[in-house]
Formats: structure tokens, C-alpha cells, sequence
């Protein structure tokens, strides 16, 4: 299992993703380049960040769409605007919880699976993503 709480780019962000299962909070986001890298390399300058993340599909709910993420859990006051900025100690621990019963799921799916089975499948999932 592998867990993105938060902003990951670059291939060792990338190194997450081959897991038999990956939970995002659904604040996080995950890209081979920051957008605000691509910005600059398209336009010469930052002013199109905004519009280049969404080009790239970046966040936990558009890569749970791709098939890359399999589980998005809520922020902390579980909306869609919920993030680090606006976390609350009970925000916090529910996102916390959220986790952790995702952790526990996965472990319980995990456990009567023999390794080349798990594996054969994550192998058929990455399959599915490429283009």
C-alpha cells in the first residue's frame, strides 16, 4: 500500500505509485513535473500554472479517475476544500482515521494473496494506464 498525503513531482514522487494499492488524501497531488515547471517550460513564465494542472490531471480525484489512485480520502472538514491550512485537531484526526481504516482494508486484502498473484495484478494495472 502506498499513502500520498500531499505534493509529490519527480520520479522519486512516481516510485509511489507501484503499489497493490495507493490512497490519496484528497488534498494530494502527483506529477513527473510540478506544474509550475511546466508553466515556465511551455509559457516562459508561472502565469499559467493553474490551468497547466488541470491539463495534467494531477489531483488525487483525476488520477483515482485514471485508474492510477484507488482510494481518495476526505480532508480534514471533509470537503473539497479542505487542506493543511485548514485543518483542525478533530479535521486532522479524521483524516488520520480515514487512513488507518484504509490501511486495515487493504491489509485484510492483501494478507490471503499469494505474491505473484499480487503482483500479476498490479502488473495488469499499469498496463491499463499506459496510453
Amino acid at each position: 500500500m502506498s499513502v500520498l498525503l500531499g505534493q509529490g513531482a519527480g520520479g522519486a514522487a512516481l516510485a509511489l505509485l507501484p503499489a497493490d494499492t495507493v490512497v490519496a488524501a484528497e488534498d494530494a497531488w502527483l506529477a513527473p513535473l510540478p506544474p509550475e515547471g511546466a508553466s515556465v517550460i511551455m509559457h516562459r513564465d508561472v502565469g499559467h500554472t493553474a490551468g497547466m494542472a488541470r491539463g495534467l490531471q494531477i489531483t488525487a480525484h483525476d488520477l483515482q479517475r485514471l485508474g492510477a489512485v484507488d482510494l481518495v480520502v476526505p480532508g480534514p472538514d471533509g470537503g473539497p476544500n479542505s487542506g493543511p491550512g485548514t485543518a483542525t485537531s478533530s479535521g486532522a484526526y479524521g483524516r488520520m482515521a480515514g487512513l488507518a481504516e484504509a490501511a486495515a482494508g487493504c491489509l485484510r486484502a492483501a494478507v490471503g494473496l499469494e505474491p505473484a498473484t499480487r503482483l500479476a495484478a498490479r502488473r495488469d494495472r499499469y498496463h491499463r494506464l499506459s496510453p
